[in-house]
């Protein structure tokens, strides 16, 4: 099983003046599946360096996940 973890939100163009911590990722899988991956504090979403926990083994999943600069693969 593959495990990601949080790496953080890239930073943004400037255009975009707030935004507020990231809730839930959520990533279609080849099947049509939905995963969701809550954040543990649903009131700061994500932390660096946190784990997501396990990712499906799905290789649509896997390839969206480790092409995301969001997420780190360990």
């Amino acid at each position: 099983m593959v495990n990601f973890r949080w790496k953080g939100e890239p930073a943004r163009p400037l255009l975009i003046l707030t935004q507020g911590p990231v809730l839930m990722v959520r990533v279609r899988c080849g099947t049509g599946n939905i995963h969701e991956y809550a954040a543990p504090d649903q009131v700061n979403g994500f932390q660096l360096n946190e784990d997501i926990g396990n990712a499906c083994e799905c290789v649509r999943c896997l390839r969206i996940l480790r092409n995301d600069a969001r997420f780190e693969e360990y």
